[in-house]
């Protein structure tokens, strides 16, 4: 498993133990909090705001909350591992 998917299951599976027991709304925002809290999302809250602007239905809105700051999450990870390799080389 390379970097990213190590990355993005691991965030998948800490925000979703953080939301664990609530559900839509509350358990987006415990969502957006894991993100701002314990990682290095680059804009958790615009991220938060914007989607919950475009949310479709109070169900799916924690869904693609966490899939899309996982996914950035772990490609911002991804990409500090590679400038750190880059840098040692």
């Amino acid at each position: 498993m390379d970097i990213y998917q190590k990355s993005y299951n691991k965030h998948v599976r800490l925000a979703r133990e953080a939301a664990k027991g609530l559900t839509t709304l509350a358990r987006a925002e415990a969502i957006y909090f894991y993100f701002s809290d314990n990682t290095d999302h680059p804009h958790p809250r615009w991220t938060y705001e914007e989607m919950m602007k475009n949310r479709l239905s109070d169900h799916q809105f924690p869904i693609d909350l966490l899939r899309d700051m996982a996914d950035l999450t772990a490609r911002n990870e991804m990409h500090a591992v590679d400038k750190a390799e880059k840098n040692q080389s």
